[in-house]
């Protein structure tokens, strides 16, 4: 029961998306055939998304309910941000039912038109608070078929590999107010606590919540391909656990690399700069993309048009020694530093340097000594992470 009733406001509220559904639908079937022969066929859509949504949200505060132990969810159902998600995910189950069934949508080939996200562009919905909603929508919903299921999951790493990294999303406001704790383990996705302030004491601020099991999901995401290229590329364990480290610093501490850019993108660069550093026989960076073009969800423009600043974009490669390489190369050198292999790493660099190296270790007592080779050093080291062919 419901301090307050809520119902006006969700019936509000889904009238004024089934007028953006309805335009939405029929701007993008008009430059195909008149618009009034899919009058009818708009209003099924959206009555049996309507359905999905009122049985899906019965479920969810049903096993609120059970959880927390009460039943007053005046908070949950005022989220605006709830209610356009919830929606918003029924309207992609209907749309992908049709379109499995048939083949095509409405007898006419309109994936392109209908696919993912268009249904964000039409609710004005941003990829973050879509996705907050998605794990507690299957688990709401044990009718979903799994090719159902699969192509909701393909949609949310769509949103954790790029589309929640765009310019203004409200990931990079979150990251930016919040002191974050990294959950170590998975946290269980649960609508009242993505949508509402928790008060869970291990959480800082009212939004560290949603982002970190946000960023605990695109890490996952993140590790799985890393090994999947890693694997590929025959990199050993112990180098693998350095380019994650690496990877994960990016993730949590160095973000605003990701606006704009794609995940498969910060992956490939960790694994050539780490390797770079660590290892006597190179990586190339040919050889990480050729790898990468092998995987099921790859497409050219990840490492053939990465964004370098503005508007302006170029090759993987340029991204890395412009950008990358730029923000990243002290805290690359870091695992250099750390590493065992250090005499590998040492001909890497050249024989001139490794000798300057030892000359420092012999010239301890001497500050400027120190201080020059260390200069000498360190820019050696610069030189060696960039790329310099593909």
């Amino acid at each position: 029961m419901c301090a307050a009733d809520p119902q006006e406001d969700i019936q509000s509220r889904v009238r004024q998306l089934q007028d953006r559904f309805h335009s939405g639908f029929l701007e993008a079937v008009s430059t195909t055939a008149p618009t009034s022969q899919f009058e009818q066929t708009v209003r099924q859509r959206y009555a049996v998304a309507l359905s999905l949504y009122y049985r899906v949200m019965e479920s969810m505060l049903k096993s609120e309910e059970e959880r927390l132990s009460t039943s007053d969810f005046t908070s949950l159902l005022s989220s605006d941000a709830f209610h356009t998600a919830l929606l918003a995910c029924s309207v992609e189950v209907v749309l992908a039912v049709y379109r499995s069934a048939s083949g095509k949508l409405l007898a006419r080939d309109l994936a392109t038109e209908f696919s993912f996200p268009w249904v964000l562009q039409v609710f004005n919905l941003s990829p973050f608070n879509f996705v907050k909603v998605l794990e507690s929508f299957i688990k709401a919903e044990p009718q979903l078929t799994v090719d159902i299921v699969k192509h909701l999951q393909l949609t949310e790493h769509r949103i954790l590999e790029e589309l929640a990294w765009h310019k203004g999303s409200p990931v990079f406001e979150l990251l930016h107010q919040s002191v974050l704790l990294t959950p170590t383990r998975p946290h269980q996705a649960n609508p009242t606590q993505l949508f509402l302030s928790p008060r869970s004491p291990e959480l800082r601020t009212s939004s560290s919540y949603p982002l970190a099991l946000f960023l605990g999901k695109v890490s996952r995401l993140a590790h799985s391909r890393m090994l999947q290229l890693c694997r590929y590329l025959d990199i050993s364990a112990d180098v693998q656990q350095k380019i994650w480290a690496c990877l994960e610093h990016v993730i949590n501490h160095r973000s605003e690399l990701l606006m704009d850019r794609h995940l498969d993108q910060i992956i490939m660069c960790c694994i050539y700069a780490i390797c770079k550093i660590l290892l006597e026989k190179e990586v190339k960076f040919k050889s990480i993309v050729a790898v990468y073009r092998r995987m099921p969800h790859a497409t050219q423009e990840v490492y053939k048009n990465v964004l370098l600043s503005d508007s302006k974009t170029d090759s993987i490669i340029t991204f890395y020694n412009q950008v990358f390489m730029q923000l990243l190369k002290a805290h690359i050198l870091q695992y250099y530093s750390a590493s065992s292999s250090r005499t590998v790493s040492l001909a890497i660099l050249g024989s001139k340097y490794a000798y300057a190296l030892i000359q420092k270790q012999i010239f301890h007592s001497y500050g400027y000594w120190i201080f020059y080779i260390h200069k000498l050093f360190i820019k050696s080291a610069y030189s060696v992470l960039m790329v310099t062919t593909s």
